[in-house]
């Protein structure tokens, strides 16, 4: 810097010319391509223009601007080169100011071009410092002055967003001192060139219904064309407006317009061809304009300066610029007293496409000067200029997005209120309204602030809207934290925490809140006397607080809500193309998931309806559908949800119509009265369409708003200061279209003036049942000719609760057979009779050399005689178990054979879950069962009887425990561990299993009792099997036998009934009776023919039991095609069974004496220490009967390390002969 200090004074010899150009990151990108491009021509041409001996040297720098103004200079390269003249093409005020601060320290001249001066801004020129711009507050003054020379007031101001015409537009405003001549501000940027129509509907929306006529235009020349076209199309080109353009849009506007109308025919157009009225600057009249053309005249003069002074600095090139406008013949030009442009603005009309100049702005009088033989044509061809005179009043109109469905309806109903009321003299006398339509800004709070403060510039005396809560809670608290509140009076906001007027003391609304719903929803509950109920809500704000309402009022009534509190919320989240996100349909799912668990039939929903289409979704998908359900909820669906359902759900549309059929939807209330009437005609005729319940709303807000403020200016109230009017909103009460509009007390709410309760049908039609009056005597009265109609137009309204008890986590409905279980259950059947079968055929071989003798002398009973026959007892009703059965005997044959197939738990109405543990301890019971005969086949048992008192356990063990184990619990023991593995049904989309429908097949909880029954499964059945004949071999004192070859084929037989019964009774009742009983006839025959036991007696009570079973299996397989519940089955049953036990009484009586006599012997006392005693083993039978045979047991002394006979070992000098028994019999 200080060799720029040492050698800027230095005089040179030779002419020549640093000049320096300064770009910065704010320069725009065009700019940019310009100063690259064009900037040394222009330069060059000024050379030409001077006409003087001089050589120019241009250096242009880009220079990053800092945040931080201490670190801001000049590039070093500008004062090595020495330059006298600085290009400022920065872009950035604050650092402008900063070289002209530095071009009055080292006397340069600063030339600042391409934007105006902004002194709006605060820049203050420097005293070395031109601007080859005008700057707009000249141009914005001629504007003013051409407005003020016709006496219009109601504007509207139309600017783009370039700096200059910004500055203008402020300039503009600030000369007219109150805001109450501008009606209407609308900015655009250039992207609106591109979608005209959007053009077209922001000017509808913004302008066209605020009665602004008078329309300055600040733009460049293409959009000033775009505007003027989308005003033709939205009828604001024509008689009764005025379009004033400024000197950048004026710019080649004749020819840009012809050039963009050649496809439009002639009537089409209005302002675009003729009407326009506007400023053109001098340099604005030159066929083209060069991008520095300003800079070109400036430079010429400064370099004619420069070749003449003697001292040709900053201060001195300046005076010689502004003292020598046309000097040598260059072009004029001329700077104000702060170093700006200045321009000649001349006033020009355009008809049919020409320039037509019809006056102009003179300087120095400030006025207009027409030109006398001129004669201007407006908008219409009309000659006489538009008349705005009007009193307004502003409103500002808060309506959705163009892009909602929902925003023609509101903006047509704001529209024809605003229509009418202007229109009608009873309010047109005191005043015009006049709307400023706002689509949503983003809901950020600075925003809304910053809009509401823009607005307050406008005089807007209060707001309409918005539909949108959470705007609608953004524009509260700040109109309701703003020194000056205005009202804001919400035609669609229903959220209740809007309710408070402490919080939200300016806001009003005329839709009633959210918190209504609920009660109507409750209420509605007790007229149809349901009071059990799942509920579900959406925990949005809307939601929450229906949810809140509905769960105090509840107290208060007999309303059992009996789903989880936990599970009935239902966050709502979307992605970003507006579908459900996956974390609300979980939601969804989990509150579904425990409806099902409880099996509730009546689902209340309170929320939002954004979900209803999932919801509807999810209900079809959980089977919560059809004659036993009712759907009931808030306002929940209307044709939104049709909208949401075509775009996210199409294909599932027929399902979700079936599963709404007869739901129950709350709807808004219509119109209501003669004036209710006359609106929805007015609102047809209008628009050619029906209302909706927004557009009803916004109607009467606007109306409300109106019969206030005619109220207020008859008793001289000032309708401009908030407070006043907001309390005068409050006290209002009037009948509108929508019914009684009145406000409660101490809330910002509207009374309520009740719901319409629909039925939906399956065709998605909405019918209106009823209407819902709170303040009513009668709540709810049917509309004439309605009929309530439930799912597939059943009458009766469902019952809350099911009329059968079903222990199961879903309900009856909604179990179906598993084809995947089914074949897994029959598989394993299959296998176990298939190993059943190998494993008799080898047992056979060892055991059928074994003779049974038959009794046909007395014989004294034992003790093991009566368990046998005991036993045949036991298995007529475990076959009783597994056999088909009808439902007039279910509970007491199932009662009654349950306790022989050991399913006491069942028998006691124990919960479900207790299956698993009496299968623990079956399979415990078998797992010690198999250790126990592995110790005996082994001859471990030796070594274990040398343990004090384990002799008479192992003898008691072997001798009772593992036959009653491994023969008679057979069937219940295999039965039992196979429903383990039972899943041929499921529910909900997952297989549970049979025995406890609340265990999910092979999941987590389900696999270890399939690895713990497959164990003891594989450990009891086969060793069962093999062995079983082998008990009776080895039990002394035992003199009943059955055929090894019987208990073998009665062993596969029941693996075989076992496997059909599970595979087939939960499938086809019928099915599986046919087969059983053509199974057990066999078996019959095959008992009758091998008289299994050696006592004719018991072959005859084991063959009448089979018998009986089989009459039984045939009843039933016949009802399944009659009726099961009658109790002629059961009469027909007990005749039978009657019969059957006469004949088997008769023939056991004629034809079968008693042989096993008991014996009559003294009973010797023996204490626990003798039966447990060591070493001996005393025989019994001390005396017998005279002339019976007693089946005597030797006296056997075991002494020690001598080994005890085994039942399982192979040692025939244990093994006992039956035959004897008669030898000894024949030689007593």
């Amino acid at each position: 810097m200080l060799l720029f200090i040492l050698t800027f004074y230095i005089t040179h010899a030779v002419l020549q010319i640093s000049i320096g150009a300064l770009v910065t990151d704010y320069t725009s990108t065009s700019l940019l391509l310009e100063v690259f491009s064009s900037l040394q021509g222009a330069i060059d041409s000024a050379e030409l223009q001077a006409n003087a001996e001089v050589q120019t040297n241009l250096i242009i720098e880009y220079l990053p601007v800092l945040p931080n103004a201490d670190y801001w200079f000049i590039p070093e390269s500008f004062a090595y080169n020495q330059i006298k003249i600085l290009i400022d093409l920065t872009g950035h005020i604050e650092f402008s100011q900063f070289i002209a601060s530095q071009a009055v320290l080292y006397n340069f001249l600063h030339i600042v071009d391409n934007r105006p001066l902004a002194t709006m801004l605060g820049e203050i020129p420097g005293s070395n410092t031109l601007y080859t711009y005008p700057c707009s507050k000249n141009e914005a003054e001629a504007l003013y002055t051409l407005v003020k020379h016709f006496g219009w007031k109601n504007i509207g101001l139309i600017y783009d967003d370039s700096i200059s015409n910004y500055h203008m537009a402020n300039y503009f405003k600030n000369f007219f001192g109150s805001t109450d001549w501008i009606k209407e501000e609308i900015q655009f940027d250039e992207d609106y060139i591109k979608h005209p129509e959007i053009l077209k509907d922001r000017l509808l929306s913004t302008t066209a219904n605020s009665q602004a006529k008078i329309m300055v235009v600040m733009t460049n020349p293409v959009l000033a064309s775009s505007l003027l076209k989308a005003a033709d199309q939205a009828g604001l080109g024509f008689s009764g407006y005025a379009w004033i353009l400024n000197s950048d849009a004026m710019e080649n506007l004749s020819q840009t317009l012809y050039n963009s109308n050649t496809a439009t025919p002639i009537e089409h157009l209005g302002v675009s061809i003729t009407g326009v009225i506007g400023l053109q600057a001098d340099f604005s009249a030159l066929s083209t304009k060069d991008t520095f053309e300003g800079l070109t005249s400036v430079l010429a003069l400064a370099f004619t300066g420069i070749s003449q002074l003697e001292y040709p600095y900053g201060t001195s090139i300046i005076n010689y610029i502004k003292t020598h406008p046309n000097e040598r013949g260059l072009p004029e030009i001329y700077f104000t007293s702060i170093r700006t442009r200045k321009l000649t603005y001349h006033i020009y009309n355009i008809v049919k496409y020409s320039m037509v100049q019809v006056g102009y702005y003179n300087l120095i009088t400030k006025a207009i000067e027409l030109f006398n033989n001129a004669t201007i044509i407006w908008p219409g061809s009309e000659t006489f200029p538009p008349d705005s005179k009007t009193l307004p009043l502003k409103l500002v109109f808060l309506v959705p997005s163009s892009s909602d469905p929902q925003s023609k309806y509101i903006k047509n109903g704001l529209e024809l209120a605003v229509s009418q009321i202007n229109a009608d003299s009873t309010f047109s006398t005191y005043f015009q309204l006049l709307p400023i339509y706002q689509e949503p800004f983003p809901p950020i709070h600075s925003i809304i602030e910053y809009n509401i403060k823009v607005l307050e510039s406008y005089n807007v005396i209060g707001y309409i809207g918005p539909s949108s809560a959470d705007i609608g809670l953004l524009y509260a608290k700040s109109l309701s934290s703003d020194i000056e509140i205005k009202p804001l009076v919400s035609y669609g906001i229903s959220e209740s925490s809007l309710s408070n007027t402490l919080s939200y003391p300016c806001f009003l609304r005329t839709i009633m809140h959210d918190g209504y719903q609920a009660s109507a929803v409750i209420m509605f509950l007790v007229y149809i006397d349901r009071s059990k109920i799942a509920l579900l809500y959406t925990e949005d704000s809307a939601g929450k607080i229906m949810y809140d309402t509905f769960i105090s009022i509840s107290k208060t009534m007999s309303t059992d809500i009996a789903n989880d509190e936990d599970k009935r919320r239902i966050r709502v989240l979307l992605n970003e193309d507006g579908s459900i996100s996956s974390t609300t349909k979980d939601d969804i799912h989990v509150a579904l998931k425990d409806v099902v668990r409880k099996k509730l039939k009546i689902i209340v929903f309170l929320g939002n309806k954004i979900v209803s289409a999932e919801l509807a979704k999810q209900i079809y998908e959980r089977e919560l559908h059809g004659d036993d359900y009712a759907l009931i909820g808030s306002i929940w669906l209307d044709d939104t949800v049709w909208e949401y359902i075509d775009n996210f759900y199409s294909g599932w549309k027929d399902e979700i119509f079936n599963v709404l059929d007869g739901a129950i939807t709350l709807a808004q209330s219509g119109v209501k009265g003669t004036i209710g009437q006359k609106f929805a005609e007015d609102f047809l005729d209008e628009y050619d369409m029906n209302y909706t319940t927004e557009a009803l709303l916004a109607y009467d807000t606007v109306y409300l708003y109106a019969k206030t403020l005619k109220s207020m200016i008859e008793n001289s109230q000032n309708v401009h200061n908030g407070q006043e009017l907001l309390n005068a909103l409050r006290r209002t009460d009037f009948l509108g279209a929508s019914g009684k509009v009145v406000f409660q007390a101490d809330t910002n709410d509207r009374s309520s003036y009740g719901y319409k309760v629909v039925n939906l049908r399956k065709n998605g039609q909405f019918v209106t049942i009823f209407t819902f009056n709170p303040q009513d005597v009668i709540l709810f009265s049917q509309e004439p000719g309605s009929q309530l109609l439930w799912h597939n137009g059943i009458l009766s309204t469902p019952h809350d609760s099911w009329n059968t008890t079903f222990d199961c986590p879903f309900a009856e409905h909604m179990q179906k057979i598993s084809t995947k279980g089914v074949i897994i259950i029959i598989s394993i059947g299959f296998f176990l009779f298939v190993l059943t079968l190998f494993l008799s055929l080898f047992s056979y071989k060892k055991w059928r050399q074994i003779k049974i003798i038959k009794i046909t002398k007395p014989v004294i009973r034992s003790v093991k005689d009566t368990l046998v026959e005991v036993q045949i007892a036991v298995e007529f009703f475990q076959f009783m178990a597994i056999a088909p059965t009808f439902k007039s005997l279910e509970i007491v044959v199932q009662s009654a054979s349950n306790i022989f197939m050991l399913d006491i738990l069942k028998v006691a109405q124990s919960q479900k879950q207790s299956y698993w543990i009496l299968l623990i301890v079956v399979c415990t019971i078998c797992f010690f069962w198999f250790v126990f005969v592995a110790i005996i086949s082994t001859n471990i048992e030796h070594y274990v009887k040398k343990i004090p008192y384990c002799q008479r356990i192992i003898g008691i063990l072997n001798n009772t425990y593992l036959p009653f184990f491994g023969n008679t619990m057979f069937l219940p023991f295999t039965a039992l561990m196979l429903d383990a593995f039972i899943c041929d049904h499921s529910a909900q989309g997952h297989d549970f299993v049979w025995r406890d429908c609340y265990m999910q097949c092979w999941g987590n909880d389900h696999i270890p009792y399939i690895i713990l029954s497959s164990f003891a499964i594989i450990v009891y059945e086969p060793v069962a099997v093999f062995i079983r004949p082998l008990w009776q071999q080895a039990s002394t004192g035992l003199n009943l036998k059955i055929r090894p070859f019987f208990l073998l084929f009665k062993t596969c037989m029941q693996i075989l009934l076992i496997a059909f019964g599970k595979s087939l009774q939960g499938i086809s009742p019928l099915a599986h009776g046919v087969v059983f009983t053509v199974l057990f006839i066999t078996f019959v025959a095959v008992t009758i023919k091998v008289k299994p036991f050696n006592y004719n007696r018991c072959n005859l009570w084991e063959i009448s039991s089979l018998i009986a079973i089989t009459y039984m299996s045939i009843l039933a397989t016949i009802s399944y095609n009659a009726s099961p519940e009658s109790i002629a089955w059961f009469i027909a049953l007990i005749v039978g069974w009657l019969i059957i036990i006469a004949i088997t009484m008769f023939i056991q009586r004629k034809y079968m004496p008693d042989l096993l006599v008991s014996p009559n012997r003294k009973k010797t006392r023996r204490s626990l220490k003798d039966v447990f005693s060591k070493g001996k083993v005393e025989n019994y039978n001390e005396e017998a009967t005279p002339g019976i045979v007693t089946a005597k047991e030797p006296t056997v002394v075991y002494e020690k390390n001598e080994e005890s006979p085994s039942c399982l070992r192979d040692d025939k000098s244990f093994s006992v002969d039956v035959r004897e028994v008669d030898e000894n019999y024949n030689a007593n």
